[in-house]
């Protein structure tokens, strides 16, 4: 902490480091699961540049039983350990409730689905298994979390 405070002021980088600080701090992390809170939503919104991503919304299937079964905690510990495999380093998760997870994916290297199968692979080792709907995103157009609440529609859409 020193040291930075000293090489802030030396190369007049204080604000900088300030405003960094800040912005990682509202990079929330849920406990439970390991992933990314909302609050992150807002930031990547403008952190993307113009590169056209696809947004995909899991929802997990019958979570709700398996907790009542196995308990909160044992569920949640398989949940995280899905999302622990390592996804792209241009992929991002986001928990957005109880059941759904958004995730921004490269729609290059593959494709955005070859993550997703992973995922889903990783799930049916737990014992967990979840539905996914995707869209093409480009950043400017519409915000992250308009795509994640029109696709939520449509997931949930699916399972009626």
């Amino acid at each position: 902490m020193f040291i930075k405070t000293i090489v802030g002021w030396m190369f007049g980088f204080n604000k900088e480091i300030s405003q960094m600080e800040k912005e990682l701090g509202q990079l929330g992390v849920d406990k439970a699961w390991g992933l990314h809170t909302k609050s992150v939503l807002s930031l990547v919104n403008g952190s993307n540049g113009d590169a056209e991503k696809t947004v995909a919304l899991l929802s997990f299937e019958g979570l709700a039983e398996r907790k009542k079964e196995f308990g909160s905690v044992e569920i949640d510990n398989r949940v995280k350990t899905i999302f622990r495999q390592p996804l792209r380093t241009s992929d991002i998760a986001v928990r957005l409730n109880e059941n759904e997870v958004v995730m921004v994916l490269s729609s290059n290297n593959g494709g955005a689905e070859i993550p997703l199968k992973r995922l889903a692979s990783m799930a049916e080792e737990q014992g967990i298994t979840f539905s996914y709907v995707m869209k093409e995103w480009q950043p400017g157009r519409n915000s992250l979390a308009e795509v994640a609440r029109e696709l939520s529609k449509i997931i949930n859409k699916k399972g009626d």
